[in-house]
């Protein structure tokens, strides 16, 4: 389970101005239909049927998504982002799949902000600069959060669309590998110190030294054979330990590069233990 409903979908900005106007930076046919910054799920949501009726109502239209990322923002969070609005645009319609085109553009001061633009299908389509991440320097590229069984989906219960930015996340961490010789994947894992008593009433001090920290320790081997599968050594891959967070079970998902400097354990409580696997 992704935690974009507790990162960047949970964060609400203002939006920008919803409104219809030519694009200066398209060709004279593309339609800028709606421009905002960070919002909430349902609001992002309910962007995404607009454009979906859009492009139902016009069988000859195409849309073409355009997200800038803050440059101070999780790494793999663009293509989360893109993936997210791709697959719940379309819902599993491959015709309107194919009429959908995500682009990452390099980043804008004010932070990050998304783009829908609607074209005709003959219409040309530009460019943009495009997102190139800053492999010379430790980052972080994504923080994973995991929900207690039968706790709400993050993308509105929809598998397809989880699936999808799963997909999306690793296969852009295992990029980053490739891209990068020399460089490693550290896993720093989190146990929750409250948050699953909440949901099962067993003692809390319990799950938190023994039952948390466990299963944490499963769900970070889990993640570390998800980036190994896509033809990275598992050397490449190392995981932590980093104690326990209040309410939450988490991992903290860093890229580092040759001769980079180690992520260290930020944990809520002490760590009980912080070895290396």
């Amino acid at each position: 389970m992704i935690r974009c409903a507790t990162t960047f979908l949970a964060q609400t900005f203002v939006s920008l101005v919803f409104t219809v106007s030519v694009c200066s930076q398209a060709s004279s046919t593309t339609i800028l239909v709606d421009e905002f910054g960070k919002l909430p799920l349902g609001d992002l949501a309910a962007r995404s049927d607009a454009l979906r009726n859009d492009l139902l109502k016009q069988n000859n239209s195409k849309a073409l998504i355009r997200i800038y990322p803050a440059t101070d923002g999780l790494l793999a969070l663009p293509h989360i982002h893109g993936s997210f609005f791709q697959t719940y645009v379309s819902r599993n319609n491959l015709s309107l799949k194919n009429r959908i085109i995500v682009q990452l553009c390099e980043g804008r001061d004010q932070g990050s902000s998304t783009q829908f633009f609607v074209s005709q299908t003959d219409s040309k389509i530009e460019g943009c600069k495009p997102f190139v991440p800053d492999l010379t320097k430790t980052v972080l590229v994504w923080t994973e959060v995991f929900h207690p069984v039968g706790f709400a989906d993050d993308y509105l219960g929809m598998v397809g669309v989880d699936a999808a930015a799963d997909k999306a996340k690793f296969d852009f961490i295992a990029q980053l590998l490739k891209n990068a010789p020399g460089s490693s994947i550290y896993i720093v894992g989190y146990g929750g110190r409250f948050y699953e008593a909440l949901y099962d009433g067993t003692n809390r001090e319990k799950l938190s030294k023994t039952d948390s920290l466990a299963v944490n320790d499963r769900s970070l081997r889990r993640m570390k054979k998800k980036i190994a599968v896509r033809e990275i050594a598992a050397t490449r891959v190392r995981t932590i330990r980093g104690g326990l967070r209040n309410y939450v079970r988490e991992a903290d998902i860093w890229f580092v590069p040759k001769g980079g400097e180690v992520p260290r354990s930020t944990p809520d409580a002490l760590p009980i233990s912080n070895s290396h696997n």
